[in-house]
């Protein structure tokens, strides 16, 4: 799905929205929800103006994940620097949101880097804010991937997501 429409917001987003300190724009190519093949989903989504995605899930059959996956360009990302994310959202019911890094381990494998802490989502539009300072590793690809309760119904409004950098180590 391209993103143009959260294109669009970013840029009309006032700095000044964030109350700590600015990230860099996020460099986020698509977005994509992954569902655990043994669940049965109804999932509808959208992407209307000023937001980045909404999405309606109903579970018939729970299964043992539901991600949201955002794969972004490596190289506006130091090498040995951490990430960090600021995201806007509201869903409800009130949902436990877990973000990782997703980095390629060689072949098909990949490994999960936590961030510090998983986000509540309430229903009124709130911020999050979370870090990794594990330094990224040197790889073709990365993505970063909210996951989801995936054994209840919910609504997510997603309306701006932000990806930086933390300072290097030496």
């Amino acid at each position: 799905m391209p993103l143009a429409v959260w294109r669009l917001y970013r840029q009309a987003l006032p700095q000044r929205a964030l109350h700590r300190p600015r990230l860099q724009p996020g460099p986020i190519r698509s977005i994509r929800l992954h569902a655990d093949p043994s669940g049965n989903y109804q999932i509808r989504w959208s992407s209307p103006a000023r937001r980045v995605i909404e999405l309606e899930v109903n579970c018939m059959t729970p299964g043992a994940w539901l991600g949201l996956h955002l794969p972004f360009r490596v190289s506006l990302f130091r090498p040995k620097a951490g990430i960090a994310f600021a995201l806007r959202a509201a869903a409800i019911p009130p949902l436990p949101v877990y973000a990782v890094l997703r980095v390629p381990q060689g072949g098909a494998r990949f490994r999960d880097i936590p961030f510090d802490r998983p986000a509540l989502v309430l229903p009124q539009t709130g911020y999050h804010f979370g870090a990794c300072s594990d330094p990224l590793p040197l790889s073709r690809w990365r993505e970063f991937i909210l996951f989801l309760p995936p054994a209840q119904d919910f609504c997510l409004t997603l309306h701006d997501l932000q990806l930086g950098h933390l300072p290097g180590r030496q």
